[in-house]
């Protein structure tokens, strides 16, 4: 595939919508754009997953809040966790700004997509897009080019960039979500610079589903958006991953 040229349980409450629409505000009002208070910076792009969508408490169930929360309590690493997903969006919403977009294909949204990161000089940029650009028709071709460009984009700018692998959907036909095991074998061949966040929320039956303990049956989004427990595996994904392995620190603005 062409991405391999570049080398990367509890359950939800009603107000899981308006909780996680607020933690937006909550991620960046204490932080100006360009140099955080801290020595190290991680930014979070990506669509519902990212967001903290169907968690029950942005802050302290969903896997970024939890990654913040992690940071925030082991206080030898200075470091702040900034969350810019919006969810349903797809890799092209992400594109840096200047991308050229097909005629029938989202534009870059300036507000959150890659040089909207920059702006706050990440040291860290992790992207979480699960499976919409497939949801939505989009070919495996164009959805690895534009990771490609989006790792090979922050790489150019001394920024370490990690791309999660897409995470499986219950309401799509058995030729979708081949598709989507094709995408997140194209990115494991990242090797380091992947992380699996399928393999601890799906089935192992060969139905390539999300498992029921990680999604809250009955709800009307139980087929794609994880719960409490969902946010939590992934997080863990991340937790374990060691992205800090053989850093070494650039000092902001110097990039």
């Amino acid at each position: 595939m062409l991405i391999v040229a570049i080398i990367s349980c509890n359950k939800v409450n009603q107000n899981v919508a308006d909780s996680s629409v607020s933690h937006l505000s909550d991620s960046l009002s204490s932080i100006s754009i360009g140099i955080t208070p801290h020595k190290y910076t991680i930014v979070v792009m990506g669509s519902s997953t990212a967001f903290g969508y169907a968690s029950t408490n942005w802050q302290d169930s969903s896997w970024v809040g939890r990654l913040r929360r992690h940071y925030q309590h082991n206080k030898s690493t200075d470091t702040a966790v900034i969350d810019i997903a919006v969810p349903g969006y797809t890799t092209y919403q992400e594109m840096p700004t200047g991308f050229v977009h097909p005629y029938n294909r989202p534009a870059p949204d300036t507000a959150h997509n890659a040089s909207k990161a920059m702006l706050y000089k990440p040291d860290i940029v992790i992207i979480n897009l699960p499976n919409n650009d497939v949801i939505k028709g989009y070919t495996n071709t164009e959805v690895l080019n534009n990771f490609k460009t989006l790792y090979q984009y922050f790489n150019r700018n001394w920024v370490r960039c990690f791309i999660a692998t897409p995470q499986p959907r219950n309401d799509i036909s058995t030729a979708r979500k081949l598709e989507l095991v094709a995408v997140k074998d194209s990115i494991q061949k990242l090797n380091f610079y992947s992380i699996d966040f399928w393999s601890p929320i799906a089935t192992t039956n060969g139905t390539m589903n999300l498992r029921d303990q990680v999604r809250d049956l009955g709800k009307s989004d139980s087929c794609y958006h994880l719960n409490n427990c969902g946010h939590r595996l992934i997080y863990q994904q991340v937790a374990n991953h060691d992205i800090w392995k053989g850093y070494t620190y650039i000092a902001k603005g110097q990039y």
